[in-house]
């Protein structure tokens, strides 16, 4: 039995670690891909900021507020004609990350008539599905704006969910394998990975089966 268990850890600790190498590589790819990852070659009519949680005292995230730095130097440079800021309310906490994350971004300079906050996702598959609707009227160019590590999952979930011809920017370079918190993003990154692999194929399902959107969201989120 002791056996077992060791080879079962064995296991799944050698595919933690080959997903992470997947990651790292795709992740770089991406951003040699859509120009570093930092820009964009044409402007977009919608940055999708995606949220990324707050610190224990109530401030904005450090990779929350480096994401919405990035989506307002896309408005400073007329690069974008609109940001949507998505991040639900935090669990057992009256906090709703599109709203600071808004905040921030008018502390940076941002006109708020130029932002529209996305305040109930809780996952990068709900920033995608909820950040949708608002997109429609405002046209097909849009880019989605995350963390380096995050941009591989981004684009495919976005790509999944109907969201396709995205273009990407990042909030950071690929540093974060030098530090210490930069192992722990990677990390969980890729467990991630894994996590929505199971969401994607349960909403595949529960569409094969017949379920409508706003049913199958009760279950995948």
């Amino acid at each position: 039995m002791i056996r077992l268990a060791r080879r079962m850890l064995l296991f799944f600790l050698s595919v933690w670690l080959v997903t992470a190498v997947a990651v790292y590589w795709q992740s770089t790819a991406m951003l040699k891909q859509h120009l570093g990852g930092r820009s964009l070659d044409e402007p977009v009519k919608v940055a999708i900021i995606f949220g990324a949680g707050i610190d224990p005292d109530r401030v904005l995230g450090y990779h929350s507020r480096m994401r919405v730095r990035a989506g307002v130097d896309l408005l400073k440079n007329g690069m974008a004609d609109t940001l949507i800021l998505s991040g639900g309310k935090l669990r057992g906490r009256n906090i709703i990350i599109g709203e600071k994350m808004r905040d921030y971004a008018i502390n940076l300079g941002a006109n708020p008539a130029d932002m529209i906050v996305e305040g109930k996702a809780r996952t990068t598959f709900e920033n995608i599905r909820f950040s949708m609707p608002l997109t429609t009227a405002r046209g097909t160019e849009i880019a989605l704006v995350t963390s380096d590590f995050h941009l591989t999952r981004t684009a495919y979930l976005a790509d999944y969910l109907g969201l396709s011809g995205t273009r990407l920017v990042a909030s950071g370079d690929m540093t974060w394998w030098r530090a210490r918190k930069g192992l722990f993003n990677i990390a969980r990154e890729s467990l991630a990975w894994w996590y929505n692999i199971g969401k994607v194929a349960l909403w595949w399902a529960l569409s094969t089966a017949g379920m409508d959107e706003a049913d199958r969201g009760q279950f995948v989120y």
